[in-house]
């Protein structure tokens, strides 16, 4: 049985009850800035990946300039929405880091978000992770796997000893793809292709808490994203 001395959390979609949210932001720059009104959005096809790739991957006849704005505009709708309080954490999910955290293993937070949200949701919320990545920090996000394997390099972190926790087909690959087991929350149709799956974060905490172990090598918090 493996055991864990890191939990490398996503944010949107895994602790955050997010979907409607960027569903929501998406749709009103689609429609009423971009002026794309004919663009059919799915928000479940994009799950778990960055703004500025969502764009490009709908409208791939669009400028950087013009992907740049619309992201901008993107994320300020937002998180406005975040700053109302309307966008909650999923139940479980600050109990399930702390619980990580109090067994002497280091939460980690890997994800798509831009640094201005993650600093938010983590204010708001307050939650405490060992090191954080997000959207800003990387050239290439998830699906690829350079989000997870910055966050085990500085972090310091052995892949065998780690596990990362997920919603989403490219954060499903991104993390397979830098080494991790990982634990699908939630997708059915990643329950075949993860060796772990869980309905919800209160199962997904019984399947990690006994397998968490202190972690052995120092100190290894980091704050790529200037939160820690």
């Amino acid at each position: 049985m493996s055991h864990y001395e890191a939990v490398l959390f996503d944010l949107d979609g895994t602790l955050l009850d997010s979907n409607q949210g960027h569903r929501s932001a998406f749709g009103r720059v689609l429609s009423e800035v971009g002026g794309s009104k004919d663009v059919h959005f799915v928000y479940e096809r994009f799950k778990g990946m960055s703004t500025p790739s969502v764009f490009r991957a709908l409208l791939p006849d669009a400028t950087d300039d013009q992907i740049e704005s619309l992201t901008q505009i993107k994320r300020r709708l937002y998180l406005q929405l975040l700053e109302s309080g309307a966008v909650p954490l999923f139940p479980g999910a600050k109990a399930l880091v702390e619980l990580v955290a109090a067994a002497g293993a280091r939460p980690y937070l890997v994800t798509s978000a831009s640094r201005s949200s993650v600093e938010c949701v983590v204010q708001q919320h307050g939650l405490r992770f060992a090191g954080t990545v997000c959207a800003d920090d990387v050239v290439d996000g998830k699906p690829a796997a350079a989000p997870y394997l910055m966050c085990l390099r500085v972090g310091g972190l052995d892949p065998r000893c780690a596990i990362a926790v997920e919603d989403a087909e490219a954060g499903f690959a991104s993390a397979d793809a830098a080494g991790l087991e990982v634990l699908v929350v939630g997708d059915w149709a990643l329950r075949g292709r993860s060796r772990h799956w869980a309905p919800d974060l209160l199962t997904a905490a019984d399947i990690i808490k006994h397998r968490l172990k202190p972690f052995s090598r120092g100190f290894a918090g980091f704050s790529v994203s200037g939160i820690s």
